[in-house]
């Protein structure tokens, strides 16, 4: 993962900036972990999020997974987010933040393993 983008996501993961939610990148209550990523790569691309349904953005036709920009620009390898050894029975971050892991112990996972 691009060494730069990892420090990026972990400190806002660990900000109060971003409210936590689950099942898609972004809907009205606030981000997933993955969310946050793309949040990061709008602003820095100066893009926009898009309406898509039910209350849910998406961002390049992606509601709930990383789109091939952001994965090309943060150097992740697989659209959920892959961990190299499983955390809790889990093997993506995805699977992390719907699971009810905070951003600070997500945070962590992808300090040690990304």
């Amino acid at each position: 993962m691009n060494p730069e983008v990892k420090q990026r996501w972990i400190e806002a993961l660990n900000s109060d900036e971003y409210n936590q939610t689950k099942q898609s990148l972004k809907d009205s209550t606030g981000f997933c972990c993955l969310g946050v990523l793309t949040d990061l790569y709008i602003k820095d691309h100066n893009q926009e999020w898009r309406v898509h349904v039910c209350g849910r953005y998406s961002f390049s036709g992606w509601s709930a997974t990383l789109s091939s920009e952001v994965m090309d620009w943060a150097g992740i390898q697989n659209y959920w987010g892959p961990l190299k050894e499983p955390v809790g029975g889990f093997d993506t971050l995805a699977d992390l933040n719907d699971e009810g892991y905070s951003f600070k112990q997500i945070a962590q996972v992808i300090e040690e393993q990304l």
